[in-house]
């Protein structure tokens, strides 16, 4: 895995020791650690949470990680700005770097063709670390930064749950702090690296992808995008001939369907509950055809990605065949091809809360979870 590491002193490995801003060996700093991923540290003595994120957004995109770590804040409180515009900051670097993470997966500029041909697995994620409190020493003297670290902690965690980020608190892996009361000793970034490694583990087994076709993509998107556990969604045609389509191309009978991207956490929300949800608001016996939108593009389809998949799309689908009493219009086959549809396509629904959609409104918002 390609990871990103966007930190302060304590990602890029200061030793609070040196005088002169020196680092610690490799084999003490938590970004070296990480074996088996290739790492990119970004790591900057003194680093706050960046007003502007226009930098790291272009790097990103230059870049292209599966995962960017992020791990900033305890600079901006020994600075006085409090937890709570720390936390107000961060919501606002990590919209600019969601932002350029989706625009480079979305393959293409606003109105232009899509230029990216989806493989099962890729994705990118943001990890979102509070850092560990702080602990009295040389640079903290009052107990009100200590309590200031841990609300950031708290906030942070919201944050996460907000932006849709993985998340992990520091503060809960024992990591071994220096006279300053900041920066790791030695033994902290291994401990803080043996612990990520379990964070990206977990990860790395719990998210999972499956692509689903019913009809016009803008009302499903929205549908699927309220549940808890959805991590990731994008609009594309999949499933068609091995060249690139326009939107307008789709439209003559390309041969693609147009279809949602969901990555989700199964640890959250299970295959078996997405299809639950996705069988509300489609038209199983409809052929090519969900409400007034009429074409091959708009036929439903469940695109699976893994094969231990097969069983419970298998499962539900028997279940809704019983249900129905008669064959399904839903082809059930494995992901060909998926190609992201144009810019102004994703999140339509989001940009232009009047648009037209087969979904009734009232089931945006059914808090199922």
């Amino acid at each position: 895995m390609k990871i990103l590491c966007i930190g302060d002193s304590n990602t890029y490995g200061y030793d609070p020791r040196s005088f002169l801003g020196s680092r610690y060996p490799k084999e003490n700093r938590w970004t070296d650690r990480l074996e088996g991923h290739e790492v990119i540290n970004c790591g900057v003595n003194g680093m706050t949470v960046p007003d502007e994120g226009s930098y790291y957004a272009a790097l990103i995109e230059r870049e292209a990680p599966e995962l960017t770590i992020i791990m900033l804040g305890g600079n901006d409180l020994l600075m006085g700005r409090g937890a709570e515009q720390t936390s107000k900051r961060m919501a606002a670097f990590l919209d600019t770097i969601n932002e350029a993470g989706a625009g480079k997966c979305a393959g293409g500029q606003a109105g232009g063709s899509p230029q990216v041909k989806r493989q099962s697995g890729e994705r990118r994620k943001i990890l979102l670390i509070a850092p560990p409190s702080f602990k009295r020493g040389e640079w903290v003297q009052e107990d009100a930064q200590i309590e200031e670290s841990r609300h950031l902690g708290e906030l942070y965690r919201n944050l996460a749950r907000e932006k849709n980020c993985m998340f992990a608190d520091a503060e809960e892996w024992d990591i071994a702090i220096s006279f300053d009361g900041v920066h790791f000793l030695p033994a902290g970034h291994i401990a803080f690296a043996n612990k990520l490694i379990e964070v990206i583990s977990s990860e790395e087994s719990s998210m999972k992808e499956i692509y689903l076709a019913g009809g016009c993509f803008w009302g499903l998107q929205k549908f699927i995008d309220q549940f808890t556990g959805v991590m990731e969604t994008e609009v594309g045609y999949a499933n068609g001939p091995d060249t690139a389509p326009t939107y307008e191309e789709v439209c003559r009978s390309s041969g693609h369907a147009e279809t949602v991207r969901i990555l989700y956490d199964e640890s959250t929300i299970s295959l078996i509950e997405l299809l639950d949800y996705y069988f509300m608001v489609i038209d199983p016996l409809s052929v090519n055809r969900q409400g007034a939108d009429i074409g091959v593009q708009y036929r439903t389809g469940i695109y699976y990605t893994e094969e231990e998949q097969l069983a419970e799309i298998t499962s539900v689908m028997e279940r809704e065949t019983e249900k129905e009493g008669q064959e399904l219009a839903v082809v059930v086959e494995p992901l060909k091809n998926f190609f992201s549809a144009e810019e102004y396509h994703q999140k339509y629904l989001e940009k232009n809360p009047g648009g037209y959609c087969h979904i009734p409104k009232r089931m945006f918002n059914i808090n199922a979870h």
